[in-house]
């Protein structure tokens, strides 16, 4: 570890899914990302009615890139947090200092790219948030890109195009969602199979609703099916209600408990192997787990800096990407420091079961607000509810609620 007064070094954040900036972990309540002061701005006014469908905004952090001069190894150094969560707690106790479970790919590709394009010395204003998995123990999460705009009013008519171009090509345009990456555990097999946004790109109507079928395993977890069309249906009442505001560019986080009850006393945890191929369309090694590609001994190598590999990762789940994804054993280390499974829930979360031995978790989570606007926004002249969000809402539902109808068949 680099040596920094007033600072400790962030690693990247585990069940980092989807999104092009990436996110570190503070400690086990609380992960940065890099911001803008129009997200920043949005969440300090959001909207009494949407703050339990959104993480906790905490403030910001100033992160530092350094860079070992023996090594070359660039590290992520953040000032200590002074400021309180809702429990009262400081977020300046309990900094990790190291990553000891298993990391989604994306997280590393994007953390890597990041690091390549940083310069060290300087400084950089993350946002400080929630971390909204922290009650998972093995959390599947799917990042769904929300609506039929996915620009600003501030982009450039190129980048507006561009993001146009893309709705229009893609499930965004028709049904106001699209699938940005995807991990999902089988509590059998104690796998993760995963997806990104690429995968996603590619999907019609019919893949985006196998992908949601997918995602929540049809007969396999019928449990969460119930519980998260509640939640989806309390969110598209609650955004049909806020009038002139606009998500766009927003990401919608469906989570649930991936360690179901019948296995959590003997399945010690997540194990790191993940098989890419298992989604379909989630990477080009299809030979199964994508530890076959990498050793132990890549792992130190690579997790600060990929510099002279990033090309073969690109577009792919590759070595690079790989070889940070396991310890030594090929299990996820002690998963006691994601403080477990707790009764305490935030409104857009639910617990499934009654017994004290069930307490499987859901959760639904608006999150990326730097394109979004409040009705007294800057030449904001929208009227009504976003309805390209609530139609990703709908199609959603449709999903959900076939999945149910079929089962009862």
């Amino acid at each position: 570890m680099i040596d920094m007064e007033g600072a400790i070094r962030i690693e990247p954040f585990p069940h980092q899914v989807g999104g092009s900036s990436g996110v570190m972990q503070l400690n086990k309540d609380s992960i940065c990302k890099p911001t803008s002061e129009s997200e920043k701005l949005f969440y300090e006014r959001l909207p009494e009615a949407l703050r339990g469908f959104t993480p906790e905004y905490r403030g910001t952090v100033e992160v530092k890139v350094e860079e070992d001069a023996r090594t070359g190894v660039r590290t992520l150094m953040a000032q200590r947090v002074a400021s309180r969560n809702k429990q009262g707690k400081s977020d300046e106790e309990g900094f990790v200092n190291n990553q000891s479970y298993s990391s989604n790919p994306w997280s590393l590709k994007i953390h890597q790219r990041q690091m390549n394009k940083f310069v060290a010395g300087e400084k950089h204003h993350y946002i400080v948030l929630e971390n909204v998995t922290r009650k998972f123990v093995c959390p599947c999460i799917v990042d769904l890109k929300m609506g039929t705009r996915q620009h600003g009013d501030a982009a450039s008519p190129c980048k507006a195009a561009v993001r146009m171009e893309r709705c229009a090509g893609t499930t965004s345009g028709l049904l106001g969602a699209r699938v940005c990456g995807m991990q999902v555990y089988d509590a059998h097999t104690r796998r993760y199979a995963r997806q990104d946004k690429y995968a996603g790109r590619l999907l019609d109507s019919e893949g985006f609703a196998q992908t949601i079928r997918k995602f929540v395993g049809d007969d396999r977890r019928r449990d969460v099916v119930g519980p998260l069309v509640a939640k989806v249906n309390a969110l598209s009442a609650t955004v049909s209600r806020l009038h002139r505001y606009r998500f766009y560019g927003s990401s919608l986080l469906i989570m649930y408990e991936g360690n179901v009850p019948e296995d959590r006393g003997t399945s010690g945890g997540c194990v790191a192997e993940m098989d890419a191929s298992a989604m379909g369309q989630g990477g080009t090694n299809t030979s199964g787990s994508l530890t076959d590609v990498c050793d132990d001994s890549t792992v130190k190598k690579t997790l600060g800096n990929c510099e002279g590999t990033m090309g073969p990762c690109e577009g792919t789940m590759g070595p690079c990407l790989a070889s940070s994804i396991h310890d030594g054993d090929g299990k996820e280390s002690d998963v006691s420091q994601l403080n477990g499974l707790s009764r305490e829930m935030s409104p857009g979360m639910e617990l499934l079961g009654e017994s004290p031995g069930s307490q499987s978790l859901v959760d639904v989570r608006m999150i990326d607000f730097e394109n979004s606007k409040c009705p007294d926004s800057v030449g904001n002249t929208s009227t009504g509810p976003d309805t390209g969000y609530l139609l990703g809402l709908q199609s959603i539902l449709n999903v959900l609620n076939n999945i149910i109808n079929s089962n009862s068949n």
